[in-house]
Formats: C-alpha cells, sequence, structure tokens
C-alpha cells in the first residue's frame, strides 16, 4: 500500500517537480513492482482529476462502501469509525511547506479510496470480509483493539458506544475488550476524550501510572513516553484522577478548567482556572505556548511535523517562550520560536538545530 509520504513524492513527479535524482529513483521505485505501478497509475489519474478546482472526492460514498463488506479488530462488534475525511493528516516536511489546495484534494481522495482495501491510517490492522469477520468474532476470544498515529499525523475514533477519541501525533489507544463491568481504554500520546456517559459501566483511561474516569465530561489527557508526568485538562463536566494500584475513592476529583498532573511517584497536582486554549490548540492545528521551555516546546514541533529538531547548546533548552501560531508551516512555527529568543534555525543534514 502506498503510503502518505510515497503519494505525496508521487505528486511531486506527477506535477514535473520532482528533482533529477529524485525522478529518477521514483521511476526505480515504480519500475520494481507491477502491482506499484498499477496503483500509481491510478493515482495519477486522481492527481489529473484534482488540477479541477470544482472536483471533489466522493468520500462519503466510498467510505460507505467500505463499511458495508469489512470488520475491524479481532473480536466482537466492530468499533463505529467515522469516514476518512475527518481523519486529518498534518503537514510534513518531506512536502512543500504550504501544500496547494491540489495536493490536499490528491491525498484526501487517495485516502478515502485506498479505504476500499485498508484503513492504515487508523487501527493498522488488516480488513477481513463481513463473513469471515462474523466467523472470527464468533471463534475468537474477547482481544485489545489498537489505533495508533504516526509522527506527523492525527486521527479520530469513535467508539462503538458512541464516545470520540481524537489522538494526537504519535500516539496509541488500545481499546480492552477483556474489562467487564466498565469501558477501559489505554493511552499512550495525548488524546481528546468526548465520552458517553453511562453511570453502570464507567469509562477508565489508563495512562503510565495514571488512571483517570470519566464523571460525564470532555476532557484531555497527556501521557508520551519521554515524559515524566500525566496531564489531564477537564473542558467541560468532571473526572476523577488517581494512581494505578490505588483505590477509586482516592481519585482527584477535576472540574471544568482544572489541570491535573499526576508524577511519577503518584502525587497530584491541581490548577484551577487554567485557559484552555494550549491544552486544545493541537486539535486546530496550532501551536500555542505560554512561558514555555524550548524543553517542552521543541518536541511538540518536531512530533507535530515529522522532523528532528536538536540544539547547538543544552542550555538553550531553558530558555522560555510564548506563541499562538497556525501549524501550517514549519518555517513559519520556528521562525516564531527562534526570533524573540535571538536565535535561528539551520537544518543540517536530515535535522534541524537551534543555535
Amino acid at each position: 500500500m502506498i503510503d502518505d509520504w510515497e503519494m505525496r513524492r508521487l505528486a511531486r513527479y506527477f506535477a514535473g517537480e520532482s528533482i533529477d535524482d529524485e525522478r529518477r529513483k521514483t521511476e526505480a521505485w515504480l519500475a520494481e513492482d507491477p502491482a506499484r505501478r498499477a496503483e500509481a497509475e491510478r493515482l495519477k489519474a486522481l492527481w489529473n482529476a484534482s488540477g479541477q478546482s470544482s472536483w471533489t472526492p466522493n468520500v462519503d460514498a466510498a467510505w460507505t462502501s467500505l463499511t458495508a463488506r469489512v470488520h475491524v479488530g479481532e473480536a466482537g462488534a466492530p468499533l463505529s469509525l467515522i469516514p476518512p475525511q475527518r481523519v486529518v493528516v498534518s503537514p510534513k516536511f518531506h512536502w512543500k511547506e504550504n501544500p496547494s489546495r491540489r495536493v490536499s484534494r490528491f491525498i484526501m481522495s487517495a485516502a478515502a479510496l485506498a479505504a476500499a482495501s485498508a484503513v492504515a491510517f487508523i487501527g493498522g490492522r488488516e480488513i477481513e470480509s463481513s463473513d469471515r469477520a462474523a466467523k472470527s468474532a464468533k471463534a475468537a476470544k474477547p482481544a485489545i483493539r489498537e489505533f495508533r498515529t504516526a509522527r506527523g499525523q492525527r486521527a479520530v475514533v469513535v467508539l462503538g458506544d458512541g464516545s470520540r477519541v481524537e489522538l494526537g501525533a504519535e500516539s496509541v489507544l488500545r481499546v480492552d475488550e477483556t474489562a467487564v463491568g466498565r469501558r477501559v481504554v489505554n493511552l499512550e500520546g495525548q488524546a481528546v476524550f468526548d465520552v458517553t456517559h453511562d453511570s453502570l459501566r464507567p469509562f477508565e483511561v489508563r495512562s503510565a501510572n495514571a488512571i483517570t474516569e470519566d464523571l460525564g465530561t470532555r476532557f484531555t489527557v497527556r501521557a508520551y513516553r519521554d515524559e515524566a508526568r500525566v496531564q489531564v485538562f477537564v473542558a467541560a463536566g468532571k473526572v476523577a484522577l488517581r494512581a494505578v494500584g490505588s483505590p477509586e475513592s482516592s481519585g482527584t476529583v477535576l472540574g471544568p478548567r482544572d489541570l491535573g498532573v499526576l508524577d511519577s511517584i503518584g502525587r497530584t497536582t491541581v490548577r484551577n482556572g487554567v485557559d484552555s486554549t494550549s491544552h486544545l490548540a493541537w486539535t486546530r492545528d496550532r501551536f500555542v505556548f505560554n512561558n514555555a521551555p524550548l524543553a517542552d516546546v521543541l518536541p511538540e514541533i518536531a512530533r507535530w511535523f515529522d522532523v528532528n529538531i536538536d540544539v547547538a547548546d543544552s542550555e538553550l533548552l531553558k530558555r522560555r517562550v510564548t506563541l499562538n501560531v497556525p501549524a501550517r508551516s514549519l518555517a513559519d512555527v520556528l521562525a516564531a520560536v527562534t526570533t524573540p529568543l535571538r536565535l535561528r534555525s539551520a537544518k543540517r543534514g536530515s535535522q534541524f538545530v537551534i543555535e
């Protein structure tokens, strides 16, 4: 299957914008596999169609056709997935800093039609026919279903109970179907949860050493593996936050605009009246930081644009910056970070260096 980066490379090739070396490599890559070349020919037709400003892909029809024929996962009823046009892929530095509308239309249509054979953008599992899925569901034991986003990508998953989860870049959501009497998901990374409340079946998010229990709310959880704390921000309603292994009654209740932080040894601190802007900015394709150290800012940018960013001197990571900028262009975002600090960014090989 041709992935997002390869589609962007093909878009440059179709547009005649590949440099000589890249053009030769692309042609050799296509020649290696007849099936790949056939797929590229199909995508070329999409590219030609996307040049028509009035043209839009029939994503709904493609998704309806897909969901009528497939089952996702290993056991149980299929999750209620959303149409692919609501899966948002962030820009990557492999392509131009400001992709044209034509490229956006091309990528969107290719993703929609690719859904006819796989949903690699959401879950990464093979798709079974409905007959095979029905047999598997009867024979298989309860399973863990996994949904994964790569760097530079995010996705929305709608669970069978109607709860909605928006996954941030480089995140993994595991739906635990072995839980009895409650709904349990495991998160590594970042997500916003809009939970359909059910007092008889509590909804729990388990991440690192934290358990966040929904009490009827919309909330965010941030728990990347390389961060020593779990952050939970409540946008509406309330949640209970506690450490793994502690009794349910010990949970700290968080209400609207509360930010709960649980550290590596299970201690919880709470800030009240927190502005939601920075905690939800990534869902609106923006970077928002308020007097944040570069040690927090640069990994977020690197994760969004799928690039490597380093600093010439580790002392620079202590410098703080405030910004509120759209996440469309890597160059613009880096300029917004470096200019007020009298720094500059330079591309060195495969990475960017702040100096």
